[in-house]
């Protein structure tokens, strides 16, 4: 996918994650689970692994897109993520790579 179709249309440049971000990182995330990290354990646990590795495909994707870091928060929004990284002392960027590594370290 290019830099500009994911600019364009993010939902459809990036379905899975969509679907990851959007069913599991909605506006209550934060009530339901202590961490991020509790979120991608339950999306990884209750999804089948060729989605886990599609969303992961796709994070991979979007991070290699030459993105800038409002760029990617607008993204992550437009995806249906309620995250805020900077609440989490990371930057969007740092905090969608950690994403990704632990999509990928799936078995």
């Amino acid at each position: 996918m290019s830099r500009q179709q994911i600019l364009d249309d993010p939902a459809s440049a990036c379905p899975q994650l969509r679907q990851f971000l959007g069913g599991y990182f909605h506006q209550d995330w934060v009530v339901e689970r202590d961490d991020w990290q509790e979120i991608v354990r339950d999306y990884v646990s209750e999804s089948p692994r060729s989605a886990v590795m599609e969303c992961a495909a796709e994070l991979r994707d979007l991070l290699a897109a030459g993105l800038g870091e409002a760029e990617l928060g607008i993204v992550l929004e437009q995806l249906g993520g309620s995250v805020d990284p900077s609440a989490l002392g990371q930057t969007t960027e740092e905090w969608l790579r950690a994403v990704q590594e632990r999509l990928e370290a799936v078995d």
